[in-house]
């Protein structure tokens, strides 16, 4: 984060007190189900289950009202716990969605790593269709076309959203 080494800091905690102060105003009482901007706390159950938990979270109007390195700062320093985790540090922000146990607890299901694979794996894909795309446009594949009107059988079928995961 060198770049924003040149602002200044009674400026970045003026700006997130700012953004606490406007979320409060336009607070809402949390709710199963509900999609959250924030950041998570990893924690373990009495059982050994791992779950996670709100730690804090932005509304989606002041998150895109401001930077990334603000929202980040806000979140960061607003956080429920303290941050003594020396594997992770600086955490990531996450998009989760609310799922408010018996005891009270705000757990957490982090969606963000599920668009992950999704992005990587729809990354994948539209490289095999470009590659389909400069196979379709070879002298064979149009000969091919030309006399039988379809593409080679290899050529015929592009993957799309449906299935990609498989």
């Amino acid at each position: 984060m060198e770049e924003w080494d040149d602002l200044d800091e009674d400026l970045i905690f003026e700006t997130i007190d700012q953004i606490y102060e406007d979320d409060i105003v336009n607070y809402r009482e949390a709710n199963t189900g509900g999609y959250y901007i924030g950041m998570a706390h990893k924690d373990q159950c009495n059982n050994g289950e791992i779950i996670f938990i709100l730690a804090s979270h932005i509304s989606a109007t002041s998150f895109f009202a401001h930077n990334l390195y603000i929202s980040h700062c806000y979140l960061y320093h607003y956080n429920t716990f303290v941050c003594e985790d020396t594997e992770h540090p600086h955490k990531q922000i996450e998009i989760m969605k609310l799922i408010v146990l018996e005891d009270g607890t705000f757990s957490v299901l982090l969606k963000t790593f599920w668009l992950r694979l999704v992005q990587r794996r729809w990354k994948k894909i539209m490289e095999n269709r470009k590659d389909q795309l400069c196979k379709r446009c070879g002298l064979h594949s149009l000969n091919r076309r030309e006399i039988t009107g379809k593409f080679p059988l290899e050529l015929l079928r592009e993957k799309g959203i449906m299935g990609m995961m498989v």
